[in-house]
Order: C-alpha cells, then sequence, then structure tokens
C-alpha cells in the first residue's frame, strides 16, 4: 500500500490522485479525505508523534499528515474559540 504524504498540511482537503477513464482522459480523483480511525496494525507503528492517517472516501489513497483537531477550546489563528451559548427553542416550554 502507497501512503501519500499531504501536500499542504493546512488546506488540503480533497484526494490529488490521478486516474484514468475509460477514454484514455487523466483526471484527479478529487475525493474528501477523512481521518482513519482503524488503519491497521502495523502502519499505526509507523506514526509518529502528532501524526494521522487520512483516507479518501472515493478511491481509498491513504495519506499522512500532521492531526488537525476541529475541536472547540483549541487556539486558532492567535484566538482562542469559546462555546456559543445554546440558541432559544421554538417553541417556548411551559408548564401544565
Amino acid at each position: 500500500m502507497e501512503i501519500l504524504k499531504l501536500q499542504n498540511p493546512d488546506i488540503q482537503h480533497n484526494c490529488t490522485v490521478k486516474k484514468v477513464d475509460d477514454k484514455g482522459k487523466e483526471s484527479l480523483c478529487n475525493g474528501h479525505l477523512r481521518e482513519w480511525l482503524t488503519p491497521p496494525d502495523n502502519l499505526r507503528a509507523q506514526l509518529g508523534a502528532g501524526e494521522t492517517y487520512y483516507r479518501c472516501r472515493r478511491c481509498g489513497a491513504v495519506y499522512r499528515g500532521t492531526i488537525r483537531r476541529h475541536l472547540r477550546g483549541v487556539k486558532v489563528a492567535n484566538r482562542e474559540l469559546v462555546a456559543q451559548p445554546a440558541l432559544p427553542t421554538q417553541f417556548p416550554l411551559t408548564k401544565a
């Protein structure tokens, strides 16, 4: 299995594997990359600190790159994300 490296870990979200269709025309896969949470043990042993595998949802190509966590409470661009207050419900709750 060939493991590709992310070209730009900060902004790459699509697969860049070239494929050839039935007519011989070459194009990019452009499938969405998702974090691969269940890689085989032999691949998991090759990972360094702060790295993870990403897998294309269309062609199954495997990429290796840094972990990108989009969770609340992390610092992004020198500012801290704060939890948003809950939205009010559409229908007010009344006690019967």
